[in-house]
This record gives C-alpha cells, structure tokens and sequence, in this order.
C-alpha cells in the first residue's frame, strides 16, 4: 500500500492539491495524526487486540514501583497478569487511596501513579513476573529515504540497500514490516557498528525478518502501521487535517462524515477478524 512518499502525493490528487501547497512532511504529519488521534482510538475499541503487545516485568525484591513501556499508547494497557510456575492470575487494579500500609509478599494487585505501575504487596522474592499486554503508539510516518531497505541479514547484522548519512550508534532502531500491517516488530534496538551498507546490531536479528522489510529510526515509519483495508480511512481523515489547515470548516465537516461512513465499514470488517465472539471474560 501508499509508503510515505506515496501517501501525500495520492492525498494531493485526491484534494487536487497544487504542487507547493503542503510540504510532503506537512502531509505525512496529518497522516500520523489521523493514525494515532482518529483511527487508532476506534481500533483500540474493537476489542481484537489490534496494536497490543506483549512486555514481561521480572519482579524484584523489596521493590513495589515499575516504569510502563516508554511507547505505550496514552500510557495505557490491556490486561496484567501474575505468572508464577506456569500459573497465570489475574492482578486486580485498586485505588492508590486504599494502600494504607507497606507490606511484603506476593503481588495481588496494583496500582497507578503517572507512568508508573505500583504491585500491593511489594513483591517480598524474585519470584514469577508480571504480563503486561499494553497498546504500541504508532511510528511517525517518514520518506522512505529516512529508512533502510533491508536485503539480507546474518546473525545481528543487517545488510541494507543504503544506510541514511546521518544515522549513529547513537541512535536507537526499529526493525518496521514492509507487508501486511506494517507492524514495527523489533523496537529500540542498539546498533555496535554501521560500515557502508550494513548494521550491526547487539543481539541476533528477530528470525521472522524478510525481505523487503526496513530498518529505522526508533518509533518512526516509512508506512502507516495499519492493515491496508483501512487507509481508505486514514486518507479521508488526513484529508480533514488538510481542510482545517486551510480553514475551509464546510469540506473538513463534509470529509468528517465521509471518514466516520468508512469508520463503520472499517468496524464492520475488523469484527469479522475471527468469525467466533469474544466474552468479556474470557476463560484462561
């Protein structure tokens, strides 16, 4: 589907849109808005687990405070769990008020302060960790040239088509899927070494890898991370962002009720995802 060099020339087209008006990086940042304040919302509300992600947090002794994944969407998550032997619990959500002691233990439950997920009781051992299914923000959406095509890997290194002039072993990278969903699924790598065309990371490559996906800077795109099916969607949402910009408020209302008709088709495809429903509670 439309990558971020594509997107903005298609929306162009669509708006008929003189060359000039809009940067292309104008045009990609109203298409990661639609993303992630328009759409991404409504998929979270599907309930089929798009975007969510899986984090395991290792217990510590003595030790009650853990940070959330930097990218959680709206520092935000799905479920938490207690995995102890291969036994799964349920960790109960309380109110911060309630927590009236410091005690040691085993984790019941939790609570939250800012960023932060607090386990009642502190966990007393190292015993088990804590499943934490959060919702991953989406990457902001850039030129293919701020990106890596890459063409084989051995190991942790990384054979690209190019490598981008201003990257470093400074930067963070995310491994970022060239089909399908566009999913980012490898995040916050370390590179050791980048020579000529390729990257050296410092770990193994995720096996899962093909050709035709892309190196890139951390939480950064060169596709939406979306399926295909919805960028009807987002492109009618982007254009809303473009009518606002020009101050035409009759198209951008006329382009919201275009972009809310298509959000219900989107809605009626993603609850066919799996033919079979899901209860609220599902059994483990």
């Amino acid at each position: 589907m439309f990558n971020g060099d594509e997107l903005p020339e298609e929306l162009r087209k669509k708006l008929s849109l003189p060359n000039g008006r809009f940067e292309p990086d104008t045009i990609r940042g109203f298409c990661t808005n639609a993303l992630m304040y328009d759409l991404m919302p409504i998929l979270i509300r599907a309930r089929r687990s798009y975007y969510v992600k899986v984090s395991d947090i290792s217990f510590v002794a003595g030790k009650e405070r853990y940070r959330l994944p930097s990218r959680a969407y709206a520092g935000g998550f799905q479920s938490l769990q207690r995995i102890i032997d291969q036994q799964v619990s349920k960790l109960i959500q309380i109110e911060c008020g309630r927590v009236d002691s410091i005690t040691s233990g085993l984790p019941t439950s939790y609570y939250l302060e800012g960023g932060d997920i607090l386990f009642y009781p502190k966990p007393q051992d190292a015993l088990g960790f804590a499943r934490l299914r959060y919702w991953l923000q989406p990457s902001k959406l850039v030129s293919v040239a701020e990106c890596a095509l890459i063409e084989s890997v051995a190991g942790a290194t990384i054979t690209t088509s190019a490598i981008p002039a201003a990257w470093t072993t400074a930067n963070r990278f995310d491994l970022v899927r060239g089909t399908s969903d566009y999913e980012p699924y490898s995040r916050d790598l370390t590179a050791i070494n980048l020579t000529g065309t390729t990257i050296e990371f410092n770990q193994d490559v995720d096996t899962t890898w093909e050709v035709g996906d892309y190196v890139t800077l951390r939480a950064q795109s060169p596709y939406p991370y979306l399926y295909s099916a919805f960028f009807g969607a987002l492109m009618q949402f982007a254009a809303s962002y473009v009518h606002e910009a020009l101050g035409d408020l009759a198209q951008k209302q006329a382009s919201d009720m275009k972009a809310a008709s298509l959000v219900q088709e989107t809605l009626d495809i993603m609850l066919m995802r799996t033919q079979e429903p899901i209860p609220i509670e599902s059994p483990l």
